[in-house]
């Protein structure tokens, strides 16, 4: 018999924390210890000796790897690991205090590596035993616990990780690999110096010394939307990690060490009843937010413990079985069960659930087209994030008065204050505290600048998570500064997002100018903006005005609110640049600037404020860059040129400083690891040293270093303000979803919007309080949203009839009488359910069937599955009436195929299935857009980046985005846009769904994803190169050329002053100076020489010739028969027959992304030879065309056509520039050959934002 070893109880250490160094502080103590251990040892063996008729003890070298004992009993040989503690013992009260918990997890891997280092010795069967001191309930505690394993094939638990194949080597059982530590949270327990995040630790923790209060007593929630959410993230906790967590500061610390991605474990009862109390689970039930599930899982492993005379034990103990007993047993004995008597069996539980946004995830984590299809490889349950949303309790008159009483007066401020109102119109009377500290930052500064006490102009950074109040921040800055003389820009990325804002300054202003004495004007000018004699009659971009009541509208020239003029708004172009707040995008101002000098003056007089939300989408270097010319094209020819006509800077986004999650700083320096976490409130604030050379950064690189020094910088960071807590939580609860190899991403896209829509039709089919679910779908290709909704409506439901499928509810469709709503498809998957429910086999649809989220109960579950059965075996008699719950998902599945199979075309009309972005036909857009904002009318949306930024949606349950976006931030950004009201419980789940390519395969590695996808590592700014300034220069050349009517004199000087602002190198600026002065000149000779030949075409006659040959191609699609994508490459055709210049640059790229996205256009390459032809053409005749009259403004909207399109993508400039003769190398004339062509386009994938304009 061998005596405990120290060295044995290193090694535990090492599984969980590599570099472990064992503080011996009491020499007697340990001996006392040891002695102990080594009783009880003894007393193991014998028992185990008597369980098996007679055991003898054997010596296997095991290398420094050393069992306590190694008994052979008969055939077999046991390697006997005993432990001094008893089993299960997880002291949640003071865990976070201690800092330190038993890791019963690594105590079974070690079990295992002895077993697998003893079967290298032997051909003998091994078989490992842990054996504990007792389970801490009642008579059991002095109990023996004996747990006999049996090694899962497949699986094997490395370092807090599970990993597929073979057994991990000890070097990653210490989490050691290559040399390459990646320390996680619960290294807080090591003294090693190469754990960055110790420090970090002891602030949440009672390591060395330090204590948290983030632990202790679990206080019950008192309402039901904090219960559910307290569920969700225990849901969470154990499908990530097999148990649950424990709150420790910021942080939720899962009491195992591990991390399984599984989704077969439920919430018991005891775990609802610890976390909520009795009657918010009574009322989260009646409002069906609780899904019942079988709680077999737990059964099957507990009932494997048997209680024996004086000793318990476990036979065949997996490794999922002795983690479910950890949870249990560790629950039960969290409830104090079994403390005041003996225990005499072990209790399981009789009834298990799950959270319907859990349930919607399992769900979608098991999405296929029928049971048993496999179509998703693996999903990761990422850590949840809690945000703190602020309580609104501070009165907005005195936030306001004491911001801006230095600038305005008592009376005004006391009339900007009444007037304020949120998006939908109500009267703001109440601030957050994050919103009260911003405005007073903010108000001061721009009432010391304005009044003259402070010289330089502020440059303000604000940062804040989705649904804090930013937008109302910076509307009234912007109304003080209008008030007090000035006039204002507000640019937005996005249509979507400028309308949703301008609803709130509307409804703001139309309150202001209703009081005597105030009058201020707004106008909105974007991509659909015209001159008002040229726009459209009818209403207004879907404004509503005198709060909500009725619709703005354009008649006879007007704008008109229930038959009353509103003079003090505008949407066209006309004196758009003298109102006092102007609502834009960057792309629309630059195509402004290009017209005349005149335009950048009108927009220069009083501009005091420049305003850019969502300013983390100008962080990639193109974007940057062309904003930075933007800028200085305004300055320049606007006569800008001193510092007293400056305007500030307010930037606004939700991430651009910091994440506001825990150990960000830490994870910049190094990849950590979060196997031990399950869920991260943001509440961490980041250096303000940090953050403040961050600012600094952007301001120089947005402005330029010479201009930047003329402005006063400052950050508004909401989480340095101080924590929200005493507000609402939001959950928002992310996933990773990884389509087999062998099937397509999109086509997991395709079956989980399914899935998505029936769950959005769940909620809203059971009324009450919380009805909603509705989900968004990002994707940042429009050619592949629109490969998945043509997919989704021609395919799954028209034809194969998924909603009735998923819902078990086929046959009700089979009916094909005229009038009648049928299914003409899917005869497959009729017969493989009609099987298995006519086997009984229930279990088998668990997670394909739908029906859960309709019939919460199993008894109505089960219920339902007996009537699908007589259903799909044609006995129902004509009696039975079918369960309610089964008739309502009956009606679901109805109301969706009706939806998409009679609203083929007609998206306006649609409620299931919608799809939004920039480029849909004005109605439609804004048809789709008023359907948004009604939650409980719409299911699912497929969007581009349009619905991404600052967009309010209610109603929202679930988010989905396709591929790895640019952007990290994007991805939690986005997963923003749900769970931002009460009818989804404030709570969202989000599925990224990455692709079998690229750096989506990356994400495989979960310290890799959360590093990649929680943004704590910052994107990175890089210094601008000589390519990048030139490219600034280029656009500067190119708006003022056109703008002066092509002043040569005025060019170079334009260029040298955004040289001088720029505060490039002395070095460098010469020869940028130079390479401008080179340019010039081919860009008049492009204009006036190389073209002359054609001048006496005119326009109308190379339009005619463009559409007839865009006619002919149509005609070639339309007749190209049995290829899924035809319709939609006709319609394609139609858009653009009749916008040629509009989308000359786009007509090429958008029909040959469709044709390579469908395999079967592989077989039409002659016709993709046509394209290129014809796209060649197209931009020839617009190269080559020249008015008769050649008067500079024709100079100038020849450039506009062909070198610089109206709102170009800056990839397009780039393009441009380099490939069409802008360049002293192409001097001899227009020569492009078609792989040049076909290469520029493989480049220039346009922007999901507002483009071009009308000409």
């Amino acid at each position: 018999m061998r005596p405990a070893r120290e060295e044995a109880r290193k090694y535990r250490s090492l599984v969980l924390c590599p570099l472990f160094r064992e503080v011996v502080v009491d020499e007697r103590a340990v001996k006392k210890r040891t002695e102990a251990h080594d009783d009880f040892v003894k007393k193991a063996v014998l028992l185990l000796s008597e369980m098996e008729g007679g055991c003898r003890e054997l010596r296997l070298d095991l290398e420094r790897a050393q069992p306590d004992a190694v008994l052979e009993c008969g055939d077999k040989i046991y390697v006997v690991e005993v432990k001094s503690y008893p089993f299960a013992i997880t002291d949640e009260e003071h865990y976070c205090s201690s800092g330190y918990l038993r890791p019963y997890p690594a105590d079974f891997e070690q079990a295992v590596s002895y077993k697998e280092r003893a079967q290298a010795r032997t051909s003998r069967e091994i078989v490992p035993v842990l054996v504990y001191r007792g389970i801490p309930l009642g008579g059991l505690r002095d109990a023996p616990f004996f747990i006999f394993i049996k090694e899962e094939e497949g699986e094997y638990l490395s370092g807090g990780h599970v990993v597929r194949g073979r057994v991990a080597s000890e070097g990653q059982m210490r989490g050691v690999e290559h040399g390459v530590y990646k320390p996680g949270p619960e290294c807080c327990v090591c003294a090693s110096a190469d754990c960055p995040v110790g420090r970090k630790m002891r602030s949440y923790l009672g390591c060395a010394g330090g204590r948290s209060g983030g632990g202790g007593v679990l206080q019950l929630p008192t309402d039901v939307i904090s219960a559910y959410q307290r569920l969700l993230v225990t849901e969470w906790c154990l499908a990530r990690h097999g148990t649950r967590c424990v709150k420790c500061g910021p942080i939720y610390l899962a009491l195992s060490q591990t991390t399984l991605h599984r989704d077969d474990l439920p919430l018991t009862r005891e775990h609802v009843l610890r976390a909520v109390g009795q009657q918010l689970l009574q009322q989260l039930e009646s409002n069906r937010l609780l899904v019942e599930k079988s709680c077999d899982v737990y059964k099957e492993s507990l009932n494997k413990i048997k209680i024996r005379n004086g000793y318990v034990v476990a036979e065949g103990v997996t490794r999922r079985d002795f983690l479910v007993m950890l949870e249990y047993i560790s629950l039960l004995y969290s409830l104090g069960y079994g403390a005041s008597g003996g225990v005499q069996s072990l209790p399981v539980p009789d009834k298990c659930y799950r959270t319907y946004h859990g349930e919607v995830a399992r769900l979608v984590r098991n999405t296929s087209a029928l049971p048993d299809d496999g179509r998703v490889f693996e999903a990761y349950y990422l850590p949840a994030i809690v945000d703190y949303l602020g309580k609104r309790n501070i009165d907005v008159a005195s936030a306001v008065t004491s911001s801006f009483g230095a600038l305005l007066g008592g009376d005004v401020l006391k009339k900007l204050s009444e007037s304020l109102r949120s998006e939908g119109g109500q009267a703001v009377s109440k601030v957050s505290q994050f919103q009260n500290e911003a405005l007073m930052e903010i108000g001061k500064r721009l009432s010391a600048w304005l009044t003259g006490s402070e010289k330089k102009p502020p440059f303000v950074l604000m940062t804040a998570p989705p649904g804090s109040g930013k937008t109302l921040v910076f509307l009234v800055a912007a109304l003080a500064v209008v008030l007090a003389g000035g006039k204002v820009v507000i640019m937005y990325p996005s249509k979507k997002l400028a309308l949703q804002q301008v609803q709130q300054i509307y409804y703001t202003l139309e309150e202001l100018n209703s009081q005597p004495g105030s009058r201020i004007s707004l106008a909105i000018l974007d991509g659909d903006s015209t001159r008002c004699s040229r726009r459209r009659q009818g209403p207004v971009r879907s404004l509503k005005c005198r709060q909500g009541r009725h619709s703005l509208e354009f008649q006879n020239g007007q704008y008109l609110c229930d038959g009353q003029s509103v003079d003090w708004f505008t949407d066209c172009e006309d004196g758009a640049l003298s109102r006092d707040i102007i609502v834009t995008n960057p792309y629309k101002l630059s195509s402004m600037l290009m017209r005349s000098q005149n335009v950048a003056t009108m927009l220069a007089d009083r501009l005091r404020l420049i305003v850019i939300d969502e300013a983390h989408t100008i962080l990639e270097p193109r974007e940057l860059d062309f904003l930075t010319a933007l800028i200085h094209r305004l300055f320049i020819l606007g006569g800008i040129d001193r510092v007293e006509k400056y305007p500030a800077f307010i930037l606004s986004s939700a991430t651009i400083t910091s994440s506001g999650l825990p150990f960000a700083e830490e994870a910049r320096e190094r990849l950590i690891t979060f196997r031990s976490i399950g869920a991260l409130e943001r509440v961490e604030s980041a250096s303000p040293a940090e953050v403040n050379a961050f600012t600094k950064q952007i301001s120089e690189l947005l402005l330029g270093g010479n201009l930047a020094n003329y402005y006063e910088t400052a950050v508004i960071d909401y989480y340095s303000i101080g924590r929200q807590s005493s507000g609402k939580s939001k959950v928002t609860a992310p996933m990773v979803i990884f389509t087999n190899p062998m099937e397509s991403p999109s086509g997991t896209v395709q079956e989980a919007s399914v899935s998505l829509m029936l769950a959005a039709a769940t909620r809203l089919y059971s009324g009450g309080q919380y009805n909603n679910f509705s989900s968004v779908v990002f994707f940042d290709s429009k050619e592949t949203l629109a490969e998945v909704a043509s997919y989704v409506r021609a395919r799954l439901v028209s034809i194969e009839g998924s909603p009735a499928d998923k819902t078990l509810t086929k046959p009700f469709f089979l009916n094909c009488t005229p009038g009648s709503l049928c299914i003409k498809g899917g005869w497959n998957g009729l017969k493989v359910i009609k099987n298995i429910l006519m086997s009984g086999s229930y279990g088998e649809l668990e997670d394909f069937s739908h029906l859960s989220l309709f019939c919460t109960r199993l008894s109505e579950l089960n219920a339902a599955y007996k009537y699908a059965s007589m259903m799909y075996s044609g006995q129902r008699a004509a009696s039975a009436q079918p369960p309610k719950c089964y008739d309502t998902a009956r009606q679901a599945a109805e109301q969706i195929l009706r939806d998409l199979i009679q609203n083929v075309s007609n998206l306006s009309q649609r409620s299931t299935l919608l799809v939004h972005h920039a480029d849909l036909e004005d109605s439609i857009r804004y048809a789709v857009e008023r359907k948004l904002e009604m939650p409980g009318s719409w299911y699912t949306v497929l969007s581009t980046s349009t619905l991404e930024l600052g967009v309010n949606l209610s109603g929202v349950g679930a988010v989905g985005q396709f591929g790895l976006p640019w952007l990290a931030e994007n991805v939690i950004q986005r997963f923003g846009r749900g769970g931002r009201d009460e009818s989804v419980l404030y709570s969202t789940v989000g599925f990224l769904f990455a692709k079998n390519t690229g750096e989506d395969v990356a994400l495989i590695d979960e310290d890799y994803a959360v590093a990649r996808l929680f943004a704590f590592k910052r994107t990175v700014l890089p210094p601008r190169n000589i390519d990048r300034l030139m490219s600034i220069e280029e656009l500067i050349a190119y708006t003022v050329f056109r703008a002066t009517g092509g002043n040569e004199q005025q060019v170079l000087h334009a260029v040298q002053n955004s040289i001088n602002y720029l505060g490039i190198p002395n070095n460098t600026a010469p020869e940028i100076f130079n390479r401008i002065n080179i340019i010039f000149p081919v860009m008049v000779q492009i204009a006036s020489q190389q073209i002359s030949s054609q001048r006496s075409t005119s326009l109308n006659n190379y339009k005619s010739q463009i559409s007839f040959m865009l006619g002919t191609l149509c005609s070639q699609l339309g007749n190209y028969g049995g290829v899924q994508l035809q319709q939609m490459l006709v319609n394609v055709c139609k858009q653009y027959k009749d916008h040629l210049l509009k989308f000359a640059w786009e007509i090429y790229y958008t029909i040959t992304q469709v044709i390579n996205n469908d395999q079967a256009w592989m077989q039409a390459g002659s016709m993709q030879r046509t394209l290129l032809k014809l796209q060649d053409k197209i931009l020839g005749m617009i190269l080559q065309y020249y008015p008769s009259s050649s008067t500079r403004r024709d100079i100038g909207r020849l450039l506009q056509l062909s070198l610089i399109p109206p709102m170009p993508d800056p990839r397009i400039i780039d393009v441009t520039l380099n490939k069409y003769s802008i360049s002293a190398r192409y001097r001899q004339g227009y020569k492009v050959s078609n792989s040049s062509l076909r290469e520029a386009y493989a480049r220039s994938i346009p922007l999901k934002v507002d483009r071009y304009e009308e000409l």
